[in-house]
């Protein structure tokens, strides 16, 4: 009977073990398959993500093309006669000295244009009265202009998202350029007032920037004046007694000084090759011979001019060079 028991238990011992063995491989086998189809998932996954990738990158392709080309197809070129251009021409129609200042600090738009050049070209479209500075020194003048009217012309040159404050500023700052323009020195600011020294002034021609506008584009928000700039110096001819003056034609003015020599005339035949025999001394507006026979040497500068909805008006946010 004990043998019996004995080997009944010896029967389910091996009975036992080989469910154990059986059960083993049973989990082995599914381990393995479940491996090898989490190694085949990842696999897919990482093919599914690098196709994913290379489809971005032609969405971005083809929608940077997109854009670009829907820019370039905005871009209407218009007349520079038309009233719409000749009125953006008129906002920046600077003196020299002015203008000087712009080509000095190079390039800006509303966040980065510095505070005395906001102040230095809205004084050049300000209404300013004339003060007799001392009444016991008859002939010494003032020139001044309440903030109200400064903070106007600012704003209709710039509109009124730029960002300035009201204080004393130097008004010429590229010295070569000042001519003899009639507010020389510091005009100072105190109790709502800018007050400036007047000077009458004349004389010879003095170095100026020539500015001919190439082309004007037209886009849904803004608008840009191409212009070609040349920069130009000038000598008193003395040995033929006519009083003229030669006129030195530069492609740059930096670090103070003329760079890069293109051409030289004279002022009469200067004036003599402006396309309107009625030059009216804009020549923003008016083509010159002696600068189209080099125009393709010179930089390209380009005024941006941004659409405000609320105005419906134009104004100058950007400036830089191509």
């Amino acid at each position: 009977m004990e043998n019996k028991k004995g080997s009944l238990s010896t029967v389910f011992l091996v009975i036992a073990i080989i469910l154990i063995v059986v059960m083993w491989g049973l989990l082995y086998m599914q381990k393995k398959e479940a491996d090898r189809q989490i190694a085949e998932l990842e696999n897919n996954a990482s093919k599914l993500q690098a196709t994913i990738n290379d489809l971005q990158g032609k969405i971005d392709s083809i929608s940077s093309k997109i854009n670009n080309d829907t820019i370039e197809e905005k871009g209407t070129q218009l007349d520079i006669n038309d009233n719409i251009v000749r009125n953006l021409i008129e906002k920046i129609d600077f003196p020299t000295y002015a203008t000087a200042s712009i080509y000095n600090e190079g390039k800006f738009d509303l966040n980065t244009i510095s505070n005395d050049l906001v102040l230095r070209l809205g004084w050049t479209k300000t209404d300013k009265h004339l003060v007799n500075n001392n009444v016991d020194n008859i002939g010494e003048y003032k020139q001044t202009a309440t903030k109200k009217n400064l903070e106007e012309c600012i704003n209709n040159l710039f509109g009124n998202d730029v960002k300035f404050n009201h204080k004393s500023f130097t008004n010429i700052d590229v010295p070569i350029f000042y001519g003899y323009e009639e507010n020389q020195g510091e005009i100072t600011y105190s109790n709502n007032l800018y007050t400036a020294n007047y000077v009458e002034g004349g004389g010879g021609d003095v170095p100026f920037i020539h500015q001919e506008v190439k082309k004007v584009l037209k886009y849904n928000n803004k608008m840009e004046v191409y212009v070609k700039t040349a920069f130009i110096d000038t000598e008193y001819i003395d040995n033929d007694n006519s009083g003229d003056f030669e006129y030195i034609i530069y492609k740059n003015y930096k670090n103070n000084k003329f760079e890069e020599k293109l051409a030289t005339t004279t002022s009469e035949k200067f004036v003599k090759n402006y396309s309107n025999d009625e030059y009216n001394g804009k020549m923003f507006l008016e083509p010159n011979s002696e600068i189209t026979s080099i125009v393709d040497k010179l930089n390209t500068y380009v005024y941006t001019f941004e659409l405000d909805n609320a105005t419906g008006k134009y104004y100058l946010s950007e400036f830089n060079n191509i």
